[in-house]
């Protein structure tokens, strides 16, 4: 589970932000001559051209309460938290492999994002990593440096 010092602060999003992206990378800077789109990934991880939104982060099919046509809850908040805008989104189309359909609708209700989320696979694919969730126990790298 994430600590709760990291899913109740206001100050991590300002502070941490590079070192979530680091961690996403598995702490590499660029520069990787076998891997040229490498070096693409971390320009984007370091433009900073995403306001920093409080984001659900596993938003599926599966944590959507609906009751008759309507919308009634949205459950398993345990990864939310202030991150990158384009985060929601990456994590939404591909948070559960097994849930293909899920794909189909996903820039019905966030705004598509295309070019994060071509890099986010890639990432994912370089890590062997089928699917696009993080899990909370891998969080503690950018948390406390361990």
């Amino acid at each position: 589970m994430l600590s709760a010092s990291w899913a109740h602060s206001t100050t991590w999003p300002i502070r941490q932000r590079g070192r979530f992206h680091r961690y996403l990378r598995l702490g590499h800077g660029g520069g990787e001559p076998d891997l040229p789109q490498f070096d693409e990934l971390v320009a984007m991880h370091k433009s900073n051209d995403w306001p920093l939104c409080f984001t659900h982060a596993d938003l599926s099919s599966l944590n959507i309460m609906v009751k008759g046509k309507d919308v009634s809850g949205i459950i398993d908040w345990e990864t939310a938290g202030w991150l990158p805008s384009y985060w929601e989104y990456t994590m939404t189309w591909n948070v559960n492999v097994y849930n293909v359909f899920w794909r189909q609708h996903v820039d019905e209700f966030l705004e598509p994002r295309p070019k994060e989320l071509e890099m986010e696979l890639y990432r994912n694919n370089l890590r062997g990593d089928p699917c696009q969730f993080v899990g909370n126990e891998r969080y503690e790298f950018f948390l406390n440096g361990s």
